[in-house]
């Protein structure tokens, strides 16, 4: 079995950073901030506003993208909306590629070791903020396009396991509906 390869993460995502003018936002556009993603990445109190009700302008994301809240990264805001709408400029709306599931960056980033080292990228002492070039150059673990897949399939919900590391695989069986899969070690030698 091949191992994992490491990539940065602008290889396989793209950070999207589509301003939306606060005199652009229509009534009934969905609305998250930083308060509407708990750590971990449960939406709370998300709500559509009416035009003008906010005053600065925002970033637009779809179903498709994952937003990471940037400010203070170790309270790992990271969450998977399945609808469309606008957010704080303190979230970064990421697309995966094709070659990377959205349940499986959010997985990753979502990982204890990853919001540590995207915690140590950040700057700014009272208010610490990640910078989108930052959170680009992260270097995640990429494993073969046949193990994402099934791992994607089988685990939907919110990650709570480590990252797989270059010389391990995600558990395809996770065990349990919370996705706590462990990755298993990977047998050396190709046993």
């Amino acid at each position: 079995m091949s191992a994992a390869k490491t990539v940065a993460l602008s290889d396989v995502a793209v950070i999207e950073r589509e301003i939306i003018d606060s005199t652009a936002i229509k009534t009934g556009t969905l609305y998250v901030g930083l308060e509407n993603i708990e750590s971990g990445g449960r939406f709370v109190g998300v709500r559509p506003v009416d035009a003008g009700e906010l005053a600065s302008s925002k970033f637009a994301f779809t179903p498709q993208h994952l937003l990471y809240g940037k400010l203070r990264p170790y309270l790992a805001k990271i969450a998977r909306p399945d609808f469309e709408g606008i957010c704080s400029t303190d979230i970064l709306p990421v697309l995966p590629g094709p070659d990377l599931d959205r349940s499986y960056l959010a997985w990753l980033l979502l990982a204890p070791e990853m919001v540590a080292l995207a915690n140590s990228r950040a700057t700014g002492a009272n208010l610490p903020r990640l910078s989108p070039t930052a959170l680009a150059e992260l270097r995640i673990p990429l494993p073969p396009r046949g193990l994402r897949r099934s791992w994607t399939r089988r685990t939907r919900c919110g990650p709570s396991a480590a990252p797989p590391s270059p010389n391990s695989t995600p558990s395809p069986n996770p065990s349990s509906s919370t996705c706590s899969a462990t990755p298993p070690r990977t047998r050396r030698g190709g046993r």
